[in-house]
């Protein structure tokens, strides 16, 4: 009676809402509280990562941090989204990618602990979409369920889904695009891959094939409606002053630097990352009959998975773990549908009441290996195995070394670093750019302050690098002209036209600290900008990290 004396079309949402229960069995519902649960494990890791006044690193995952490098950039760049027009043509976080966690930006007020719970709820509420994907390929709650915890519960999963990389509305955007697919609702499908490109670079992938599946099934609205938005941003580059070469040409040059540092060139470092059970279960699952109404993207997320190995292998590249994260979605399904299988096949051999507990058993056992891929976890592993006994959680030495954590100096050090820079920009107009390679101030750094007339440059890495590749030159990438340049420096003077300020940690006696406060330093030099550095690094043989002196390098350890 309520509902009729409403607005028409309020009459439908209201309807559409009371009856969505409905919609879902009781063990979906479950399925949805558990679910629930993750979120709050989210919230209890961004919160710690980002909101306590002591930071916990917890993401140090297959001995690599997933936080404080790019993702303390990417994390600014979002703040400064409404400031700096020229960061959508920059493409260090592309414009839909960009676009969206600006909005959260202007919502949360710029909040770290607030927009990671951002992503958190997303991340989750994806992860429910995939769930009910395969539940309408007819997997089991119980196996779909086991699935999606052990896709959600991996370390590196969670760790990305809270951070600020493409990658997590990349594989966000994966998640709902099955279940768009598989519930044959084309025009969100369309929709949804339309944005992929935008999101990340490899998006490309997905929606070629989803565009290919589109074309075969004669879909021509959603075809068109999936090229569109991907067309306009390329169409808006080439009409750029860099044009469409100009605007990611930086990435090739960034490449080329990097590849001279030696860190990960294993071409299986990947099968480290992951539990290997899982990981070639879930492939081998997309090739299953069931799995046919998903083969735009198992193609997809195929090709994907070899490309990477492919471009580390080739020494194109360095693996780093969170490149395959887009992919995780899929071979997810993939490993759902795997188990499915295996149960239709255990049920010849086995009674019903003994299948689920197996395959239950079995997800909780590569959830566990996972679990080992964080430093943490494997620390206490093998504190255990060493002592039979657990740790002294309450022993400080036990935290420090178990949860790294970033203590509150520390934290007040890098904030009053960061309101220093801002300040002096303020106060000096010759001081038109900062670049730094200290990346944790950026989680400080108030870009409101700043402004878009100051050049705010990430360097590509730190100064002992640059001393002995380039002779103390600095590269780094930024928004502004030609989106990367090297910098050569000079001691201030007093007639100097344009000044910058460099915030990294110099141990070179040659160089007197400008400012320092705790690892924190900032210098202020004379510079003169290029696109080519006067020493030519690429005939040098590439750097261990390994090789270079422990006091130069304590800082960034």
């Amino acid at each position: 009676m309520v509902i009729a004396k409403l607005p028409g079309y309020l009459q439908s949402a209201s309807r559409a809402l009371v009856s969505l229960p409905g919609r879902f069995s009781k063990a979906d519902v479950t399925a949805a509280i558990v679910l629930l649960l993750c979120f709050l494990i989210y919230l209890f890791l961004g919160w710690k990562a980002s909101g306590a006044e002591t930071r916990w690193q917890l993401d140090v995952v297959d001995g690599i941090t997933v936080f404080y490098g790019d993702d303390a950039y990417r994390y600014f760049l979002a703040k400064s989204a409404w400031i700096d027009p020229d960061i959508a043509l920059q493409g260090f976080v592309l414009p839909v990618a960009l676009a969206l966690d600006g909005i959260l930006a202007l919502f949360t007020g710029g909040s770290l602990v607030l927009m990671r719970s951002a992503h958190a709820l997303i991340a989750v509420l994806s992860i429910w979409m995939l769930y009910l994907a395969g539940r309408r390929l007819k997997v089991s709650a119980v196996i779909m369920l086991a699935a999606s915890l052990v896709l959600a519960l991996m370390p590196l999963y969670a760790y990305v889904s809270l951070s600020f990389y493409g990658e997590f509305w990349l594989s966000a955007a994966i998640c709902v695009a099955c279940w768009a697919l598989i519930s044959r609702r084309l025009w969100v499908f369309a929709g949804v891959i339309s944005l992929m490109p935008l999101l990340r670079p490899e998006g490309f992938y997905f929606l070629f094939m989803g565009a290919i599946f589109l074309a075969v099934e004669k879909r021509t609205r959603q075809f068109l409606m999936a090229c569109i938005p991907g067309g306009i941003y390329f169409f808006v580059l080439m009409l750029s002053d860099n044009g469409l070469q100009g605007s990611f040409y930086w990435r090739a040059e960034l490449r080329q630097f990097l590849n001279m540092i030696e860190f990960s060139s294993n071409p299986l470092a990947m099968l480290n990352t992951y539990n290997n059970i899982w990981l070639f279960g879930g492939m081998a699952g997309l090739f299953l009959k069931s799995a046919r109404p998903l083969w735009p993207f198992s193609v997809a997320t195929i090709f994907w998975i070899f490309l990477v190995f492919s471009i580390v292998y080739f020494k194109l590249g360095d693996y780093e773990p969170r490149y395959t994260v887009p992919a995780l979605p899929v071979i997810a399904m993939g490993w759902a549908l795997l188990l499915a299988w295996f149960s239709e096949k255990l049920k010849g051999l086995l009674s019903g009441s003994v299948v689920k507990p197996v395959v239950v058993l079995l997800c909780a056992f590569v959830l566990f290996e996972n679990l080992l891929q964080l430093h943490a976890v494997n620390q206490i592993s093998a504190y255990y195995g060493s002592h039979s006994k657990l740790p002294d959680f309450s022993d400080s030495t036990v935290q420090n070394a178990l949860f790294l954590p970033r203590k509150d100096q520390e934290i007040e050090d890098a904030q009053f670093m960061a309101d220093f820079a801002t300040h002096l920009i303020e106060e000096n107009p010759r001081i038109n750019t900062l670049v730094i390679s200290d990346v944790f101030l950026f989680y400080f750094l108030d870009p409101a302050r700043l402004g878009s007339e100051v050049n705010i440059a990430y360097s590509a890495t730190y100064w002992p690098f640059f001393r002995r590749l380039i002779k103390g030159e600095i590269m780094a990438v930024f928004p502004q002209g030609n989106h990367y340049g090297y910098f050569s420096l000079a001691p201030p003077r007093e007639d100097s036209a344009e000044l910058l300020l460099y915030a990294d940690f110099i141990a070179a006696p040659e160089h007197q600290v400008g400012w320092a406060r705790g690892r924190h330093q900032l210098h202020l030099f004379e510079y003169h900008l290029s696109l080519q550095p006067k020493v030519d690094f690429r005939d040098k043989p590439a750097i261990d990290p390994l090789s270079i002196p422990q006091h130069e390098m304590t800082p960034f350890l």
